[in-house]
């Protein structure tokens, strides 16, 4: 409630304003004592892998979505006094009350445990596009992956690699530089060529491995007869 010796007509400063009350000020209102309770946001860029997800979400300012679980979708209406300015630094109280409504605090807590599901999702998108742009539909390939991933089989949408991760002794890729197979693209018995580019010939010898060692490895693991470096 507003201050009760507070009359409709008095002036008041922004300190004697009551935390729980509401502001109009420059044709926005806002509460004094702000409500921190944000659901988690993505890229609207990311709008498919929620559908993909089955995650509802609404848009909002600067092509952000804010996502949550459909199913527990539940709201607060918070109402407070309502304040004025009516000069620089100057209030007075409307006599009216102003609300507003929040997403509940166990809507908010649910929405977060989504997040690491929507940001595994994300990291996926974008290494599968990254290990097309890396194969350029070659059956195998070397490059430099954005996120770290853990050697082996890597499926997404319908698509399946292998991956071997390679110590570089460099620290900027050190940890994200990987040998990418197609599977789609190899059988075995196979010799497949494997495509390095040129920024990446100093490390060949890291790549191939001491006696064609990690060549052999591969062949070995993949049933391959043999990987020719191009």
């Amino acid at each position: 409630m507003a201050n009760e010796n507070i009359s409709y007509a008095d002036e008041v400063s922004y300190s004697e304003i009551p935390d729980n009350a509401f502001i109009y000020e420059n044709k926005c209102y806002f509460r004094k004592r702000a409500i921190k309770r944000k659901l988690p946001l993505t890229k609207k860029q990311n709008k498919e892998i929620l559908d993909r997800l089955n995650i509802a979400y609404v848009e909002k300012a600067d092509n952000l979505l804010e996502y949550f679980d459909s199913y527990i979708e539940e709201y607060d209406i918070i109402s407070g006094p309502l304040y004025e300015e009516v000069a620089i630094g100057k209030y007075h109280y409307t006599g009216r009350s102003y609300s507003e409504t929040f997403p509940s605090p166990r809507m908010i807590q649910v929405a977060n445990f989504l997040t690491e599901k929507v940001e595994d999702e994300i990291k996926r998108e974008e290494t599968l596009r990254e290990i097309s742009s890396i194969l350029e539909g070659r059956p195998s390939g070397f490059g430099v992956l954005s996120n770290y991933i853990e050697d082996g089989f890597f499926e997404f949408k319908d698509q399946e690699y292998y991956l071997f991760s390679i110590y570089l002794p460099t620290s900027e890729i050190r940890q994200r530089s990987y040998a990418i197979f197609n599977l789609d693209k190899i059988k075995e018995g196979d010799t497949v060529e494997m495509y390095i580019p040129n920024e990446y010939n100093n490390f060949k010898g890291w790549i191939i491995g001491k006696h064609g060692c990690n060549l052999k490895a591969w062949c070995n693991l993949l049933g391959l007869e043999k990987i020719l470096i191009v």
